[in-house]
């Protein structure tokens, strides 16, 4: 059946369900060894939980990267169960969003420094009146063989007009222009 979770069985899934009680999650946060401070109600929704590690970060730094980042990567699994694919076992899935949480650290650490280091500080400022901004970003991912990029469209007053992030193979020295 359609409501049926791919990775348990359960006759209807709920993203509680998928993320917390399912027998798949509950290895993942087993094995993960984070604690929450808090207990999750099965009537929970995900920006329940958010709002309840956001109450918590002061005291628990940290604590909801890693969390929202598992919770991506069991949500992730489940869809590529729900195409066909096989899916992947709960510890490479807590490996990998762990290091997605140590790779964003590292990053905005060097970025922090970079800041405090003296360089002067960019400020945004808003197009003229009628005009457009578009603001781009990539990162490159030499590991993974992969880059992303970013690019963000504001008008006048800052509202977002269109927005694009998007992972892409990295193009090969030679191959550069």
């Amino acid at each position: 059946e359609d409501d049926a979770c791919v990775l348990c069985g359960q006759p209807k899934e709920t993203t509680s369900l998928l993320l917390w009680f399912c027998k798949h999650a509950h290895e993942i946060w087993e094995s993960s060894k984070l604690v929450l401070p808090f207990v999750i109600d099965q009537s929970w929704t995900f920006l329940d939980i958010v709002q309840c590690l956001q109450n918590w970060e002061t005291t628990q730094p940290g604590l909801m990267e890693k969390v929202i980042l598992v919770c991506w990567g069991i949500w992730k699994n489940r869809n590529e169960r729900r195409m066909g694919g096989l899916g992947k076992p709960g510890q490479v899935i807590l490996k990998f969003a762990l290091h997605l949480v140590e790779e964003y650290r590292a990053t905005n650490d060097i970025k922090q420094r970079d800041i405090s280091g003296g360089s002067p500080l960019t400020v945004w400022k808003p197009p003229d009146k009628e005009r457009y901004k578009v603001n781009v970003d990539g990162a490159v991912f030499k590991h993974r063989k992969k880059a992303g990029i970013g690019v963000v469209i504001q008008d006048e007053g800052g509202e977002v007009i269109a927005a694009l992030s998007k992972i892409v193979n990295a193009l090969r020295a030679g191959s550069m222009v």
